[in-house]
């Protein structure tokens, strides 16, 4: 048997703008394309001839649901068939659960797959009557039931012979039902309700004679228009209890809704769109709030002229509402159908002549109806859209100009204390806005009689899940979020601002910060939404590409912190912030309150530590009087959580917080130089990019399998394990001299060491020095040096461990006092008995791990000496770092003065003579003058000779 394909083609519709996380959906408007892609799926011998796209519910960024019509060659009718696309791996989840495999296996044969999952549309098929909404519709469209109408996922109306059954998405059957009985009992012509099966999601009525009123023309329609208007007057003034209310509240979340929907569809017509929902709200604001039963969803199609007159029927919408919502929707039909006699033989029969206050109702109405096009997949859906919207506009009074944000269309009725007190059931005495980012958010403040809230809406879906964050974290306690508005409400949090105590350096509260954000991350709870590595920078990287200034720069921040993200880390699972910076936190009494936690999500808690660290460097930066406080507020509140999390990763908290640095120069475009050169700090150094020259010393460094015959011995005589392989990673190269780091494979795990390779064949006294100084004493818990594993003098190579942790010059921003370890390191050192100096001590050599000892590397330059020497070298190289990071020689005075007290914690700092000192800054003059102009760096160093040599 063989399946095939049709070479007729298909309209195609127009796309919606570009959805980057429904990438499929263009494809899936096409018809032919969507053919092609069935072709596994169509039944052996069946031959599919053509694809219809037939209607849509598009949910931006989110799904979207296409329905199609489905010719197969030789069959009768058409086959209908939907799929739904998804964002992200969502399709391909919901494929493997396995329950809409066991819905389809329920079906019959067909010509066509009952399910599929379409990995190229990110997408699910379904083939009717398969569909997990509705899920007795498998059973209940047997070969008896004729399909009369079908919404996918909403909702299904059969006929069997007299009488048609209508299935639901939701649980509104019963109401249905009832609303039918209490019409018919009224007197008022409808659909006899014969039957209601709850646990099918079903209502059952009558066959009714008649023909539709939409089909009928010239006299007959306008005769069956008035009858309509009357029967519309009927039903308004009688009782149909259990009916839910819909509120001038309500009325505005749909009119904000239909607003948002043209503006997804037409971009430039979204300020349109948003000011007609904000003129609607506002007039019927102020209209009186009159209630009585309402049909819904009145029109012409809702509508059968009889022999004996007219027969309502559909009240799947039937609400408590004004009665005029019923009335200026009728109308909006009309004006569409552009027939302006039937508008007043309408409101005769209704018993209402045209007034002005009609108008906002079919304004209203009209814009809701705006994007039924588009719904129904026209070929020309977006001229459609654009009449529909302008018949809506003029409806209205002259358009008042107000400015409106197209992305919350909302915001006309949420600053509305009437339309707001309808939702809460309460007085609203007024309405403010507190902060509004347009297009994304706003912050609303609401008094009410005795108490204060605080309401937040968003232009995206967020507000469902911040509402269900909060009330799994009660921090605090959400009021309530009103759907319809998008309007989450909290209460009002008392506390002062921590910005200007951080800026004070006020050490005891940032320790008390970062307990609250530790006892946050120890909550027992599970978010819904989970937050990984690849999350965050895929984030940073939609950043970057949308920056202009710095671009270049950014991007390759971002290339190296991808590359330093491939080594492998812990990534843990707890509640986190994610966008945790001082301006989210109060002080309520001493007690700090977390604020905003919309982004809050499953994620490694490193993540709210390194944020709150690069918003300090960033306020350093915007308060640079204040940058040595701050520095003293961010070592607190890191030493503090550091205390309270001992798996927390030191390596980690700097990747992520040079990412949020990047991060910030994306978003403070002034600063952004200096941001990226603290993120570039934080960054872990790269390989240099070399020319490997044939059998060169530095090619023989970097062959792994090599390195791993000359090591292998040594290694296992060191670590008790053979390594097996060998991997090499440039990390410096000059002056003869290069450092590899060595990653070795061994049955135990992988191992690091470092390799320095000399080519003058040298080594030997590095060598010495890390074996001497081991057997006095430096390999204990508070002073150390790497273990020598392997010394070839002929080769010019020594490999010793890896240390771990950061180096002091990275840490010395935002803590000084680390300083201290160095000072007592170089004591000991000095103290040893091997009268030996280091030679080129300075804070770049020097390990500060936040768990083990202090480790200083790099012996190269070590000899007999002047330990003054080495303090002096030390205490300039911190003068030119603070010259060169802040413009300020004296930048890093803090550091230098713990370096001191630690130094003497074990020995008296040795006197320092003027030829030493001046010794130390011509050095360094020399290195930052040659080959290059002179900078401010050199000069300075070359002034500070001049000057020592001048006392």
């Amino acid at each position: 048997m063989s399946r095939t394909l049709d070479n007729s083609t298909s309209t195609r519709i127009p796309a919606p703008p570009h959805d980057p996380a429904l990438p499929g959906l263009p494809t899936a408007l096409d018809g032919d394309a969507v053919r092609t892609l069935l072709a596994p799926h169509v039944t052996d011998g069946c031959r599919l001839v053509s694809v219809r796209p037939a209607y849509v519910r598009y949910k931006p960024g989110t799904s979207c649901l296409v329905q199609y019509e489905l010719d197969f060659a030789g069959r009768p009718g058409s086959t209908l068939a939907h799929v739904k696309l998804f964002a992200g791996v969502r399709a391909q989840k919901l494929w493997a659960k396995g329950s809409l495999q066991q819905l389809a296996a329920q079906n019959g044969s067909a010509p066509l797959a009952s399910a599929a999952h379409l990995p190229e549309l990110g997408a699910v098929l379904h083939t009717f009557p398969v569909d997990p909404a509705l899920p007795a519709l498998v059973a209940a469209a047997s070969p008896a039931a004729e399909l009369v109408r079908y919404k996918p996922g909403r909702k299904a109306l059969l006929r069997y012979g007299p009488a048609y059954a209508k299935l639901y998405d939701d649980e509104r059957a019963p109401l249905v039902f009832a609303a039918g009985r209490a019409v018919e009992a009224a007197g008022i012509a409808t659909a006899h309700p014969l039957a209601c099966f709850p646990s099918l999601r079903m209502a059952v009525h009558a066959e009714v004679a008649g023909v539709p009123l939409r089909d009928l023309h010239g006299g007959a329609f306008a005769a069956g228009v008035r009858a309509a208007g009357e029967a519309l007057g009927a039903l308004h003034a009688i009782a149909v209890p259990g009916l839910p209310r819909h509120t001038c509240a309500d009325e505005a979340g749909e009119l904000a809704a239909a607003a948002r929907a043209v503006a997804t569809l037409r971009p430039e017509l979204g300020e349109d769109a948003a000011r007609v929902a904000a003129d609607v709200t506002d007039l019927l604001a102020e209209l009186a709030g009159e209630t009585t039963a309402t049909h819904g969803d009145f029109s012409d199609d809702q509508v059968l002229v009889a022999a004996d007159g007219v027969v309502l029927l559909d009240f799947d919408e039937s609400r408590a509402a004004h009665p005029w919502r019923d009335v200026g929707n009728f109308l909006a039909h009309l004006a569409l159908r552009g027939d302006d006699a039937a508008r007043s033989s309408f409101l005769d029969g209704y018993g209402l002549t045209d007034d002005e206050r009609l108008r906002p109702f079919e304004a209203g109405a009209l814009l809701k109806l705006a994007v039924a096009p588009f719904r129904r997949l026209e070929a020309n859906w977006p001229i459609g859209l654009e009449r529909r919207l302008a018949l809506a506009r003029g409806r209205l009074p002259s358009t008042t100009g107000r400015p409106v944000d197209a992305a919350l269309p909302q915001l006309a009725a949420l600053t509305n204390p009437s339309v707001v007190a309808a939702a809460l059931g309460r007085e609203v005495l007024a309405a403010t806005i507190v902060r509004h980012k347009p297009g994304r958010r706003c912050v609303l403040r609401y008094e009410l009689d005795g108490s204060v809230l605080y309401g937040k809406t968003y232009a995206s879906d967020r507000g469902p899940r911040v509402f269900r964050n909060l009330q799994a974290l009660a921090m605090p306690e959400p009021v309530a979020f009103l759907a319809g508005l998008r309007l989450l409400l909290q209460p009002e949090v008392r506390g002062t601002p921590v910005r200007a105590a951080l800026l004070a350096g006020e050490a005891q509260v940032a320790a008390r910060i970062a307990e609250a954000v530790h006892a946050l991350h120890r909550r027992p709870v599970t978010l819904a939404r989970e937050h990984a590595l690849a999350d965050e920078l895929n984030a940073l990287r939609i950043r970057i590409e949308a920056l202009t200034e710095h671009r270049g720069r950014a991007q390759r921040c971002f290339a190296r912190l991808e590359r330093a993200a491939e080594e492998p880390c812990s990534w843990r699972s707890a509640p986190v912030h994610r966008d945790l910076y001082h301006d989210q936190v109060l002080l309520d009494d001493g007690r700090p309150i977390l604020l905003d936690l919309d982004d809050a999500a499953m994620s490694e808690p490193a993540l709210d530590v390194a944020n709150f660290l690069a918003h300090l460097r960033l306020l350093a930066l915007q308060e640079p009087q204040r940058r040595v406080d701050v520095a003293k507020a961010a070592a607190a509140f890191r030493s503090r959580y550091a205390a309270l999390d001992p798996l927390l990763d030191p390596r980690l908290v700097r990747l992520l917080e040079a990412g949020t640095l990047l991060r910030l120069a994306c978003i403070h475009a002034p600063l952004g130089r200096p941001l990226l050169r603290e993120c570039e700090a934080l960054l872990p150094a790269e390989a240099p990019a070399v020319r490997l020259q044939p059998g060169s010393q530095l090619e023989g460094a970097l062959d792994g399998r090599a390195v791993l015959d000359l090591a292998a011995a040594s290694i296992e005589k060191h670590a008790g394990v053979r390594p097996t392989a060998c991997r090499a990673f440039l990390l410096r190269h000059k002056k003869g001299r290069a450092v590899v780091l060595y990653r070795f494979e061994t049955a135990a795990g992988e191992l690091a060491f470092i390799g320095k390779w000399f080519a003058d064949g040298g080594g030997t006294v590095a060598a010495e020095v890390h074996t001497l100084l081991r057997a006095r004493g430096f390999a204990g818990a508070d002073f150390a040096v790497a273990a020598p594993v392997l010394h070839d003098p002929e080769l010019g190579v020594l490999i010793t461990e890896a240390a771990e942790g950061p180096s002091l010059r990275d840490v010395l921003d935002d803590e000084p006092e680390q300083a201290t370890r160095a000072g007592g390191w170089l004591a000991r050192f000095h103290g040893c008995g091997a009268l030996l100096t280091h030679g080129d001590f300075a804070a770049a050599d020097v390990l500060v791990p936040a768990r083990g000892p202090t480790v200083v590397v790099d012996f190269d330059n070590a000899a007999p000496g002047d330990p003054a020497f080495d303090v002096a070298n030390f205490e300039a190289t911190l003068e030119l770092r603070g010259l060169r990071r802040y413009g300020d020689p004296n930048a890093f005075a803090a550091a230098v003065s713990a370096f001191r007290s630690g130094y003497e914690e074990y020995a008296p700092l040795p006197p320092l003579a003027p030829a030493v000192e001046a010794l130390v800054w011509a050095r360094l003059a020399e290195r930052n003058l040659r080959g290059k102009p002179a900078g401010a760096i050199g000069r300075h160093a070359l002034a500070r000779s001049a000057s020592v040599l001048d006392r």
